[in-house]
């Protein structure tokens, strides 16, 4: 029991030195002024009983260590140890206490704010630098919860440990203080309170229990809401709405049971620490007013001191409790940043880009994380300048060949080349700023048109904008517009119709002058008309860079130089589409007469 104890005790401090050990200098200045708090405030406290012998006379100054102190300091400095002095003496220490305070809370307010605006930062940084296979997997929400509530747990948590270091502190002061007066009770206040500490230990490990699911509810409910709120349409055409509220409410009931069981956990310490106190010292109180050397200077002093030192055990144990409840959400914090790391993007390569030739998979296998092969063995050479049009039935690996082209993935086996080069000697940075990638998921920010084409690309100049406006036909639709280029179009581009929404994004590729342009299913979701408005835009850029169409419609791979048909992790027709229709058991000739 002791080894698994102590096994807890350590892993616990290496998680806090994890999750704050950047901070470790300025949380042992915390305890430094804690202490010399701690100090000011228990000679302060110490002084009433020389105080309490001016006001009845006594000559009696106390025969404490600390009143003796304060007597040999006033005469050293020569100055009269008077009861006009010794009030001077007792302002200043408590104005000192308070400028102490004061600064420990500047420390710890500065600390805290820090640390969540770097660790957002932090976690952003590597979340947008782990590879496409990591982020993949994430559960829509789960992101949004971690950055900003597990974040926001997580500062709490050094909030609660940074206070703890000044209650320790300013703990361990008091009982010196008081230890100076009376040993005994001192002795007995701390073997009180360290049972006390025992007695109520049960409901940390509890609350750590509870704060676990509570961190996992938030999660789910985060990701629960995301994904209904986003396919609400479908929600709402398949009469859905009451068993999604039902599933809704079940979630909200059991996050509000586990808060409320928390919330109790909590409290129950803080309602019976008060009482104990209390009686504690009434006792102390009765057993002292009958012993013989009875002194109510001295008494007052430990009283105050006893009654500091409860106060301070129960924040200690309610920041015991609140540290349990927090280190779920740091352990998640920190178990998502040591995923993201491990799947950081590596960008591999050192050379430059040589396109002159063709692009060629060689012998390509892929598949995903270990399971069933997208493509056994793969050939398939795209020359340069050419228009190429790869279709297939649904999970052939059409968008795989797009994905392996972007290094989102490497092959499992075989290799990719550029002009007989492999594509992962090439820096990565570099090899993506040749490409241009338009996929049918748009995605524009509810922002200015000139932004949603610039696209946090500061190379981009303003010139560049209206040259690829033009170039994808929508330099007219701007013009027409009230503020022209700076028109907001809404959150995801609502101010705009499909066609329009799709034509920026191919502007927003075109402005970054790719050698290389793939198009995802990029029209598949657009209305005729539209998709012809795209299709002619895309006839435009014939010749002029390489461009590869993933297309489930035929229409939009008609007018290519060459059509690829994926099948069985191979290639298993290739040709212009006239020779394809020509062959009576071309899989894109039986496509074409349905």
């Amino acid at each position: 029991m002791v080894k698994i104890a102590n096994l807890k005790i350590f892993l616990l401090f290496a998680l806090l030195n994890r999750g704050y050990g950047h901070y470790k200098w300025q949380i042992i200045s915390l305890s430094v002024l804690g202490i010399i708090g701690g100090l000011l405030e228990g000679i302060g406290i110490n002084a009433i009983i020389p105080l309490f012998s001016f006001l009845t006379g006594s000559s009696s100054f106390g025969n404490d260590f600390i009143s003796q102190f304060i007597k040999s300091g006033f005469d050293l400095v020569g100055i009269k140890f008077s009861l006009r002095y010794l009030l001077v003496l007792i302002f200043f220490l408590f104005l000192a206490r308070a400028v102490v305070l004061l600064l420990n809370n500047y420390i710890k307010i500065k600390i805290t704010t820090n640390y969540s605006a770097r660790l957002r930062k932090q976690l952003f940084t590597k979340m947008t630098n782990a590879d496409w296979g990591h982020l993949l997997k994430q559960k829509l929400g789960h992101l949004d919860t971690l950055l900003i509530t597990n974040v926001r747990y997580s500062e709490s948590l050094f909030q609660c440990l940074s206070q703890s270091v000044t209650v320790i502190s300013g703990l361990t002061m008091y009982v010196l203080v008081a230890l100076n007066i009376s040993v005994p009770i001192t002795i007995l206040t701390s073997v009180l309170g360290f049972f006390i500490f025992i007695l109520f230990k049960p409901l940390l490990d509890r609350t750590r229990m509870l704060s676990n699911k509570l961190e996992n509810l938030n999660r789910e409910i985060a990701h629960f809401i995301n994904e209904h709120v986003t396919g609400m349409k479908t929600v709402k055409a398949t009469l859905s709405e009451e068993k999604v509220v039902k599933r809704g409410s079940d979630l909200f009931d059991a996050q509000k049971r586990y808060t409320i069981r928390a919330l109790l956990y909590g409290i129950l310490p803080d309602s019976l620490l008060q009482p104990i106190g209390l009686m504690y010292v009434l006792v102390i109180f009765a057993f002292a007013y009958k012993t013989p050397n009875f002194s109510l200077a001295a008494l007052a002093a430990v009283v105050y001191l006893i009654e500091k030192m409860f106060i301070y055990i129960q924040q200690l144990q309610k920041l015991m409790q609140s540290i349990n409840e927090y280190i779920p959400y740091l352990e998640s914090v920190i178990r998502y940043e040591n995923e993201a790391v491990e799947s950081r993007e590596i960008s591999e390569g050192v050379s430059q880009v040589s396109f002159k030739d063709s692009i060629e998979f060689k012998n390509v296998k892929f598949s995903y994380d270990g399971g069933k092969n997208i493509f056994n063995n793969l050939n398939l050479k795209i020359k340069q300048g050419e228009m190429v049009g790869i279709i297939g039935p649904s999970g052939v690996g059409k968008t795989t060949i797009v994905d392996l082209i972007l290094r989102f993935f490497k092959p499992t086996s075989g290799t990719i080349t550029i002009d007989g080069q492999n594509i992962a000697d090439i820096k990565l940075k570099k090899w993506r700023t040749e490409i241009g990638y338009i996929s049918q998921d748009i995605f524009l920010l509810n922002d200015s048109i000139a932004n949603n084409i610039k696209f946090y690309n500061e190379e981009v100049s303003d010139q560049d904008i209206e040259s690829a406006a033009k170039m994808a036909n929508i330099f007219d639709f701007v013009n027409s517009t009230s503020n022209k280029f700076q028109t907001v179009i809404g959150e995801r581009g609502i101010m705009l119709s499909g066609g329009q929404r799709q034509r920026i994004i191919i502007a927003r590729v075109l402005a970054g002058h790719p050698r290389i342009l793939i198009l995802d299913e990029a029209t598949s979701s657009l209305d005729n008309e539209s998709e012809r408005e795209i299709q002619n835009v895309i006839d435009n850029l014939k010749g002029t860079i390489t461009v590869i169409i993933i297309a489930h419609r035929l229409s939009t791979v008609k007018n290519v130089d060459k059509l690829v048909v994926l099948g069985d992790g191979e290639v298993q027709e290739e040709g212009s589409p006239e020779e394809l229709l020509s062959d009576g058991d071309s899989y894109f000739k039986k496509l074409y007469e349905i």
